[in-house]
Formats: structure tokens, C-alpha cells, sequence
């Protein structure tokens, strides 16, 4: 949240940040980042594009799913 607000991002409370209407999704945290709700949310909300920055940022079924429904860039592993 202190981000958010010095920087004018949006902050959803009690949410992942996945639910953000974007562009593009990078997970580049941790693996499995990004789960199929996740996945699901992103391709709602008309994102056309999820690029992996980590490895396996996703889950399987997210990257199934994500595959499946829009562009997808998978990582090394």
C-alpha cells in the first residue's frame, strides 16, 4: 500500500494483485506465482499477454489456461 500511494498504483486490499486490469503480467517473484483464478482474472479483464520473468512463474493449469486463451511466454524451465 505505501507503494500504491507514493507512487499513484492502484492497491487492492485483500486481493492479488492479478485482479489489476493490465496489458501485460509479468510473475517474477516466486515460482507458481500465478494459479489458474489468477490466470482467469488476467484473461477477464483483457490482458493479452503473460511473460514469465521467473521460472515457472505459473501453475500447470495456469499455463494451460493462459495458453490456451491468450498469448503466453513461458520461462526457461
Amino acid at each position: 500500500q505505501p507503494y500504491a500511494e507514493e507512487f499513484g498504483a492502484q492497491f487492492v486490499p485483500g486481493q492479488r494483485p492479478w485482479v489489476v486490469p493490465v496489458d501485460v503480467a509479468m510473475p517474477c517473484a516466486t515460482e507458481n506465482e500465478l494459479n489458474l483464478e489468477d490466470a482467469q482474472h488476467l484473461v477477464a479483464n483483457k490482458c493479452f499477454l503473460v511473460a514469465e520473468v521467473s521460472n515457472m512463474g505459473c501453475t500447470a493449469e495456469a499455463a494451460e489456461y493462459l495458453n490456451s486463451h491468450i498469448d503466453y511466454a513461458p520461462g526457461k524451465a
